[in-house]
């Protein structure tokens, strides 16, 4: 299986975000592309990036960045919003020939609604839940959900208030292997790092053992001569 497919951005729509938007609203079609979203310290950039990360990837957890003061999520938004409860975002973005859109709220960390292609919306959390994550797996190439989610939150979305994936190697790897590798190879190569790491950090714990146990081997071996 060659690597896995993108999302591209198509429509973005924020609704009961004051005071960070005047009206509490925000509205863009997104072309094709690159393109630039400039604005002054403040306007609201970075919380549009962020609030489009969260809408089709979620949460960052530890399973995406270990060191809690570079992860955020529904709280973070909650914290800066009049009336977080009734605060929406909804973003149309395309993986392949597949149109999906997803809709969550700020107050809650599950998917609130889905549609899939020209589709009627699903409204039930569970079922919006696990139609929206077998579609992006299936049109995106995607093996697990977790693994759309680590690149999103990775790679689409390098804010300053998270490390770069210049100085996080085993990201780098990861995210190398997952866009133009076989997926199935980039879980094997994980699992193995994983355990050469827990060997190693076992085999240090053992020489620290040993060499408290020779010190005190040789103290008692003082004290009796």
């Amino acid at each position: 299986m060659s690597g896995v497919i993108l999302p591209q951005i198509r429509r973005v729509s924020l609704n009961g975000f004051e005071p960070l938007f005047t009206d509490g609203q925000l509205m863009m079609e997104l072309p094709k592309g690159p393109f630039l979203l400039l604005g002054g310290n403040g306007l609201g950039k970075t919380t549009s990036l962020q609030t489009i990360v969260f809408a089709i990837a979620g949460e960052v957890d530890p399973q995406i960045e270990e060191r809690t003061d570079f992860q955020w999520g529904s709280a973070y938004f909650r914290s800066r919003l009049n009336e977080a409860s009734e605060a929406e975002i909804e973003v149309e973005f395309s993986l392949d020939d597949t149109v999906l859109v997803v809709r969550r709220r700020m107050s809650a960390k599950a998917v609130r609604g889905v549609k899939l292609d020209d589709g009627d919306w699903i409204h039930d959390s569970t079922a919006a839940a696990e139609k929206y994550e077998a579609a992006v797996c299936r049109a995106g190439g995607y093996e697990k959900f977790e693994d759309f989610r680590y690149l999103v939150h990775r790679l689409c979305y390098l804010a300053e208030n998270r490390r770069s994936l210049l100085w996080d190697q085993g990201a780098q790897l990861r995210v190398v292997m997952m866009i133009c590798g076989d997926m199935a190879t980039e879980r094997e190569f994980r699992t193995l790092r994983a355990t050469l790491k827990e060997t190693d950090s076992e085999m240090r714990h053992a020489h620290v053992d040993m060499s408290k146990l020779q010190a005190r081997l040789d103290q008692v071996s003082a004290a009796r001569s």
